[in-house]
């Protein structure tokens, strides 16, 4: 099953980054972000049977975009997304209030899926937040959305990162257009800044300290 996770990252989340570090922005040791409780249960419903998840997930890197293991790890209620610290200097724009989008299948074992972080003044994190399906995300901290409750947001990442996001499904375009034929017009695609087009495989990665 495809979900499509958002996050609003806290300073205490951003020394993930090795781009906070360098700049002295660091609060915390903690390096890896928070996910509720509530949303792993959702998109992974046997994750009461463990305390670690492993997910292989792409991402963007100075080089391109890169493949590696990523893991959920059970920290009491909540989890931890650990496993990648990126040294990338294209992160250096991270700051609290970032949107971080991750969409996983957890359908397949490892769930695999891929991320991107968007800076917080940016257009397209702007129109993710004004669509309905995220009213809650700045209250709750983070959200998943699965099917069509999330079919705009997923519309605005494919059209932004056709290279990383996942087009709607048929289906659930054909039922959009029956239920509402007149549709208004769709904002103007949104781009990200441009990234090197190589892809890179990395099949036994090593974790960042």
């Amino acid at each position: 099953m495809r979900f499509l996770i958002l996050r609003v990252l806290t300073h205490s989340e951003l020394g993930m980054f090795h781009a906070y570090r360098r700049q002295g922005k660091e609060g915390s040791r903690q390096r890896a972000i928070n996910f509720d409780g509530d949303v792993v249960d959702r998109v992974f419903p046997a994750a009461a049977d463990t305390k670690r998840i492993p997910l292989s997930l792409r991402y963007d890197t100075d080089g391109g975009v890169v493949t590696l293991t990523h893991y959920l790890t059970r920290q009491a209620k909540n989890w931890r997304l650990e496993g990648n610290c990126p040294q990338d200097t294209i992160y250096d724009f991270v700051n609290p209030g970032c949107l971080f989008a991750l969409e996983v299948d957890s359908g397949v074992i490892p769930a695999t899926g891929s991320w991107v972080v968007l800076p917080a003044d940016s257009e397209l994190t702007g129109l993710i937040l004004a669509d309905g399906a995220t009213g809650g995300l700045v209250r709750a901290g983070m959200i998943a959305l699965h099917g069509d409750e999330g079919i705009r947001v997923q519309r605005l990442l494919h059209n932004a990162r056709p290279d990383m996001f996942s087009p709607a499904d048929k289906v659930e375009e054909t039922t959009m257009i029956t239920d509402a034929p007149e549709r208004p017009c769709q904002p103007a695609p949104v781009r990200l800044r441009a990234r090197p087009s190589r892809q890179i495989q990395v099949a036994s990665p090593d974790a960042a300290p």
